[in-house]
This record gives C-alpha cells, sequence and structure tokens, in this order.
C-alpha cells in the first residue's frame, strides 16, 4: 500500500539544564521514486484535503506508538511528540485508535505528546477543546507547534490544556542576529514559565543559539546542533551511543 511507502524518522529532544536526551519527535518521510525525499508539509496538505488523512494517522500512530514501546524495553523509557492534523479530532475513531495502540503496546500516556500548530488552533478553538481535554485527562501532553507564528491572539492559552510551548525555529535561528528575535524568546520562556509549560526551542543548529537558550532559560530544544533526524535503526543506535545522557523521567516541567 502507499502508506508503506512513508517512513517515520525520529529526531532528538534535550533538556537545555543538562544536556540529557529527554524524548524524540516523529516526522513522517515519504521517499518518492522520482522526486525523492518528501516531506509531511507537502503531502499532508495533499491528504488533509481528501479523506486520507485519517487512514495515514491510524498508521503514524501505530508505527511510533510500537517504536516507543520498543524502546522503553530496552531502557530507553523516553518520550515522543507526534503532529496531529485538525481533521484528526473530527474522527473519533482516530482517538479510539490512539488509546487502543498504548495499551496493546503497554505505553504510559504520559509519554506521548500530541503536537497541534498554533495556526491550525486559531481557526479551530471550539472544535478542538473538549478532545484536548480529554487527552490531557488521560495523561497525554498537548503541545503547541510552531509558537509565534499564528496570527492569532494568545487566548487559547487559558482556553486551552496546554502542557508544552514549542517556539518556531524562525526566532531560534534568528536571535544571535536580531535583537527583536531575542526577545520574542525571552518573552516566550518567560510566558511559558509562567504558565507552568515546558518551553522547547526548534530549529537549534549552532553552539552560540544553544548557549544563549540556555542563558535565558529554555527548557528543551531540538535541532541540527545536537541531531538530524534519523531512521529508527539510526535513531536506536545514536540513543545506544549517548546511554549515559538519557534522563528516565517524565520531560519538562512537572
Amino acid at each position: 500500500s502507499d502508506k508503506d511507502t512513508l517512513t517515520l524518522n525520529y529526531q532528538p529532544k534535550f533538556s537545555f539544564a543538562t544536556g540529557q536526551i529527554v524524548g524524540m519527535e516523529a516526522l513522517a518521510r515519504w521517499p518518492h521514486p522520482e522526486l525523492g525525499m518528501i516531506s509531511p508539509l507537502q503531502f499532508t496538505g495533499i491528504a488533509e484535503k481528501t479523506l486520507l488523512i485519517n487512514p495515514y494517522t491510524k498508521w503514524l500512530l501505530r508505527k511510533a506508538i510500537k517504536q516507543l514501546a520498543s524502546w522503553r524495553n530496552q531502557g530507553y523509557p523516553i518520550a515522543l511528540a507526534l503532529n496531529f492534523s485538525m481533521k484528526n479530532f473530527t474522527d473519533p475513531s482516530v482517538i479510539e485508535t490512539l488509546f487502543g495502540l498504548l495499551k496493546e503496546f503497554n505505553v504510559p500516556p504520559e509519554l506521548l505528546e500530541i503536537e497541534i500548530t498554533e495556526s491550525a488552533l486559531s481557526t479551530n478553538l471550539s472544535a478542538v477543546a473538549d478532545i484536548l481535554r480529554y487527552l490531557q485527562e488521560k495523561r497525554i501532553r498537548i503541545a503547541i507547534d510552531d509558537f509565534g507564528t499564528g496570527l492569532s491572539s494568545l487566548n487559547y492559552l487559558f482556553e486551552l490544556p496546554v502542557d508544552v510551548l514549542k517556539v518556531d525555529k524562525i526566532f531560534v535561528q534568528s536571535m544571535t542576529t536580531n535583537s527583536a528575535a531575542e526577545a520574542i524568546l525571552r518573552s516566550a520562556v518567560t510566558l511559558g514559565h509562567e504558565l507552568n509549560l515546558e518551553v522547547v526551542a526548534e530549529g537549534v543548529e549552532t553552539e552560540e543559539q544553544y548557549n544563549l537558550l540556555k542563558k535565558i532559560g529554555c527548557d528543551t530544544g531540538q535541532g541540527y546542533f545536537i541531531a538530524r533526524p534519523m531512521p529508527e535503526e539510526l535513531a536506536t543506535a545514536w540513543l545506544e551511543s549517548k546511554k549515559s545522557h538519557l534522563i528516565f523521567s517524565k520531560t519538562g516541567v512537572s
């Protein structure tokens, strides 16, 4: 099937305070015979306009949760973040599948983080509020992805249950040369901590960015400076090589 040509890559997430690996983000890739590697941004847009998005998400959930269980059994009880489309929240069978898989593979729900983009929220706030509350009651963590890029007010932060803010890489990659980008990052960290949220910096590519983010108190980060997204065999080997740097506890702020 087409789904079998899709693969998942995994990008490590690390703690600025300890340097330890606290999780992975699962990123779908579609290796196309003619077009090369196609990113989820390209094919998710197509899938969302059709009914393919829900079978695709069920495939993604099975593959990711199975991998999470495998790592847990190998002694790496790290958290895993997954990107969700707004369409997924309108299909109860996707949510049923999610909880069925957690049970089947014996994975604690708090090891799973669901990421939703800020711009998607701004158009569907009331539609997703109830389902997000339900997920959070079941101890699944909720992350706002691309924080700072959605042209919305911040009212969703007090209307929705949120655990994590992921600050968009556009700010991270400009912060060492642009004081406004640095100010936005500082205020995101302050805001996140006032709301008792974990703040994640995306796209950390240089030592200078890493040091500045650590200095301003950002909790966790991901980016090429630590590791690129890797296929599962490589990600597992990478975890093995970093065994002394793993943190075996719930990520972020408690």
